[in-house]
């Protein structure tokens, strides 16, 4: 996928090491004994590195963008390599980045073993989707235990992998940091053997073990971060052939590429129960390989005709062999700048053509033609990968089916866009509708059942809920929308947000000492204290307040409602307080259920409630609303938060806040009976 490199412009220090006795498969570093592990600030650098496990170590999230139509870039992948660039920059490296190509040919036999593993993993998934769909197709209703259809996703969850939109979401936000990138015709390993060769980078950092396999100088890997410090285990191959002369590695430099075919790899299957022992022990298969005069020969009569030896072995091991020796790699011309096509290493004398040698048809086998080397070795608009466009490969595009009034060139937000023809919506894992919902303005809280989520999904395909602009970024959090509550058109700016806050503060009734007093009659006093000084503190954002016409459905009256962030008093958690008056001159405030706040006591007249109406109070003392803003200090854990919209206002949340007052009441009536 994405590997890493990782310039050391001091060689670090000597440090004893053992050899891993290649343990699973070639995957070889160096255990060093007592600070084996080497904390980079320490080492000036530039390196390149591997993105897979980016990947694996996505959770839920990763799991299901891959998997679903259409697919999307996780932003957990995004997030994790934005993290480790960071740890990376702090450490005094620069990182070079280099991105796996098209794989070869060579590698058909392992991707179609793999794609096996995902399907026989998604088995469950694909049997429930089927049943799901027949049902839809007859017309009958789709009832499922919750059990049933957590099992399915989980089953989902295993045909999880890589795609090329995760590269691209990746490449486009290193392009615009100026990043350094560089692509690949092929596998990305060899591109990176490649620039360590030529002197760019002085080590690489990868997971990978075919680095070793390629006689990687310096492989870094086991990267991992405590208190903020970046530490690697390092494999330094001069150390490791002078301090293990006994080992097999040592013992045969020159045929290293053997040895991991031998054992097996993903370029060449091993032979069943031919193990590490037979391969390294004394006299073992290795030994035998070095030893004979004609290799070919010996691997077509003694591993060839083995009973449990693959079809087509010996021929298939050679091919495998030269590829890892001379794989197609980008060079570029330290004269011209022009990109090339060269071998890793040099090839055998008499042999001139690379791609025949390696049996390859590059306009066949690469994702790209030769005019787009260049592009493709910088990482400007294409993606290695497949050799598409960077914008067509970032995910799915706005339509006039989700928003008429945005571009169809701009990307959609997170599962934004979910075909529930081909999964319906009794299928659907609930983060998805979770990110469906999101993207239409309508937030789930964390609780929600997944029967709440598949009503609201049903409510907002009944009423066409277009997604919202990208310039609107709704976050994942709590849910701020009300049952009480519905759009109302008053023919006037109202009818959409807006933040002239100052025009309805003069127009509803006046917050005066006796009017919150009348108010405040059930409140309890450390609340009315907590509001003061929520007040005084800043916690109350101003410059967050927005406006809309809404009707009660309790009365069918008309109101207006403001929306505004508050800080917390007792954590670093921003509140929405959603206050309603009567849209009407002298227009009263009207309490819960109709205003509420997102906190915890929202559904009662909580602190941040107060403030807001002790703020507002002095907005209507003020002669505008820009001298009200710039004489009021707003606290900066308010300023520097992102804006969230609450656009819709009809979900129906009201049942959990009653319910959780209502535990809260009778918890306190338990305690004060007792």
């Amino acid at each position: 996928m994405i590997q890493l490199l990782l310039r050391v412009r001091e060689p670090p220090s000597h440090h004893e090491c053992k050899e891993d006795a290649w343990k699973e498969r070639l995957r070889v570093t160096c255990t060093l004994r007592e600070n084996f592990e080497r904390k980079f600030p320490n080492i000036p650098a530039t390196f390149t590195g591997n993105f897979h496990p980016f990947w694996a170590n996505g959770k839920e999230l990763t799991k299901l963008t891959s998997t679903n139509k259409p697919i999307y870039a996780s932003p957990e992948i995004l997030e994790s390599v934005q993290e480790f660039h960071q740890l990376v920059i702090d450490a005094g490296i620069t990182p070079c980045y280099v991105f796996d190509g098209k794989a070869p040919p060579i590698k058909n036999r392992e991707k179609a073993r793999r794609k096996e593993d995902r399907d026989k993993g998604g088995v469950e998934y694909d049997g429930f989707l089927t049943d799901a769909l027949e049902l839809q197709a007859d017309g009958l209703s789709l009832h499922f235990e919750e059990e049933e259809v957590e099992n399915a996703i989980s089953s989902r969850k295993k045909k999880a992998h890589p795609t090329a939109c995760d590269h691209a979401e990746v490449v486009s936000w290193m392009k615009r940091k100026g990043i350094w990138m560089v692509g690949s015709l092929f596998e990305a390993d060899q591109q990176m053997r490649k620039l360590e060769i030529d002197g760019a980078v002085d080590a690489i950092a990868t997971e990978d073990g075919d680095l070793i396999i390629l006689n990687g100088d310096t492989v870094l890997s086991k990267w991992k971060t405590t208190n903020g410090h970046l530490f690697s285990r390092i494999y330094k191959k001069s150390e490791f052939m002078e301090h293990y002369k006994t080992s097999k590695i040592a013992q045969h430099p020159n045929n290293i590429v053997d040895i991991a075919l031998l054992l097996g790899n993903d370029y060449h299957p091993n032979i069943r129960n031919v193990g590490k022992v037979a391969v390294l022990k004394d006299g073992g298969l290795i030994d035998q390989l070095v030893a004979a005069s004609d290799r070919e020969e010996w691997v077509a009569k003694e591993l060839g005709t083995h009973k449990n030896a693959p079809d087509k072995f010996a021929e298939d091991y050679e091919a495998a062999r030269r590829y890892l020796l001379h794989a197609p790699v980008f060079e570029k011309c330290a004269t011209t700048g022009n990109v090339s096509i060269v071998p890793l290493t040099p090839l055998p004398e008499g042999v001139n053509d690379l791609e025949s040698f390696l049996q390859l048809d590059y306009n066949r086998d690469a994702a790209v033609t030769p005019d787009q080397y260049e592009e493709v070795y910088h990482v400007q608009n294409i993606v290695p990968l497949t050799g598409k466009p960077l914008e067509e490969e970032r995910g799915p595009h706005y339509s006039a089916d989700e928003n008429s009034n945005v571009a169809t060139d701009e990307t959609l937000p997170l599962f934004a866009r979910l075909d529930f023809s081909e999964v319906p919506i009794e299928a659907q894992p609930v983060l998805c509708m979770k990110h469906w919902l999101l993207s239409r303005g309508i937030k789930s809280l964390q609780n929600d059942s997944r029967p709440i989520i598949e009503r609201n999904v049903r409510w907002a395909q009944a009423n066409n809920k277009p997604v919202l602009p990208p310039s609107i970024k709704c976050l994942m959090g709590k849910y701020d929308g009300f049952e009480a509550l519905e759009a109302r058109i008053g023919n006037d700016k109202f009818d959409t947000w807006d933040r002239d806050y100052f025009t309805l503060a003069q127009l509803v009734a006046a917050v005066s000492d006796s009017y919150m007093e009348d108010k405040l009659n059930g409140a309890l006093p450390g609340m009315r204290g907590r509001a003061l000084l929520l007040l005084e503190g800043g916690n109350i954002n101003p410059r967050s307040i927005v406006c809309c016409n809404v009707t009660s459905k309790i009365d069918n009256s008309p109101c207006v409602l403001m929306r505004c962030e508050a800080l917390s008093s007792k954590r670093s958690v921003i509140h929405t307080v959603h206050a309603v008056f009567e849209a009407k001159e002298g227009g009263d405030f009207m309490s819960s259920p109709v205003s509420t706040c997102s906190c915890e006591d929202g559904s009662l007249f909580c602190s941040h409630m107060i403030a807001f109406l002790l703020l507002l109070g002095l907005v209507q003392r003020s002669d505008s609303q820009e001298e009200f803003e710039r004489c009021y200090d707003v606290s900066p854990a308010l300023t520097q938060a992102e804006p969230v919209l609450i656009e819709n206002l009809h979900a129906l949340d009201n049942f959990n806040r009653q319910q959780a007052q209502a535990k809260r009441q009778a918890e306190k009536k338990r305690k004060h009976s007792n």
